[in-house]
């Protein structure tokens, strides 16, 4: 037989979306109490909703402003995002396209320091985390100088997804990227092939001089696997100061066609 959820709960919700505008939410203020940290509402007025006493007062939702549970809303007062609709619109639509398609695409985003580009982000990041479906979200960041900073950006964000801190030990480091692609890639023979190279990127494993075009199929695939799950995001941050390299890697994910460079 067919399942049936009945109650005061789900009729007060009848009565509420009866009375809502289309293409809007309201909400009573339990609901608001309890996503306020994460949802921005006004108030929508008070109302006579079948069979409540009196008027309840609602609250319209105006956009989400946090990660789940409130957990990365800014502390201070954000201002108003201003000037960059269109960008962001046009982020939105690669998006859905690239999750419907599944196909990647690769977005461009520059400017003088100051302009927006960190601000776009991360509007980009808080429109997606308030959609039903779950996406994986990778951000790293390219460093000016230092040792071993050709590909830090990307091991950045395979220690993301791992949940590897940066001065893990290295035992510990290593079952957890183990634990991670056991979760995420099925086939035994992949695995073998994507596990020490990805550790190799990490500096969990000895550098062995391996082809680019072997190192690039491996990290490819391990972010492949991941958005057969849910659609995946990867963040460069700082580009200006990335290796050719890792360039080369970007373009490589990107469409699978670039020839890495000799170094």
């Amino acid at each position: 037989g067919q399942g049936m959820v009945a109650g005061d709960l789900v009729n007060t919700a009848s009565r509420v979306q009866s009375v809502a505008d289309p293409g809007t939410v309201l909400v009573g203020e339990s609901t608001r109490r309890t996503t306020e940290q994460t949802v921005v509402y006004e108030e929508a007025g008070a109302f006579e909703l079948k069979g409540k006493d009196g008027l309840v007062p609602l609250w319209k939702a105006l956009r989400v402003v946090s990660g789940a549970r409130g957990s990365l809303k800014s502390t201070g007062l954000e201002a108003p995002f201003v000037g960059r609709d269109r960008e962001l619109r046009q982020i939105k639509d690669l998006f859905h396209a690239s999750a419907e398609g599944r196909k990647a695409h690769l977005v461009s985003v520059t400017g003088i320091a100051g302009i927006g580009k960190s601000r776009l982000a991360w509007e980009f990041y808080k429109y997606f985390d308030g959609l039903p479906q779950l996406t994986y979200w990778h951000r790293g960041r390219c460093l000016a100088y230092g040792e071993g900073v050709t590909y830090w950006a990307l091991a950045d964000m395979v220690r993301m997804r791992c949940r590897i801190v940066e001065d893990e030990e290295p035992a510990s480091a290593l079952q957890k990227l183990s634990s991670t692609l056991e979760e995420h890639i099925a086939d035994p023979e992949e695995r073998r092939f994507v596990e020490p190279r990805v550790a190799q990127l990490l500096g969990l494993a000895e550098q062995e001089a391996r082809d680019k075009h072997d190192l690039f199929a491996a990290w490819r695939l391990f972010f492949e696997r991941l958005a057969e799950t849910y659609p995946t995001v990867l963040a460069f941050e700082d580009m200006q100061w990335a290796d050719e390299s890792l360039l080369d890697f970007v373009e490589y994910r990107s469409n699978g066609h670039a020839t890495p460079r000799s170094t």
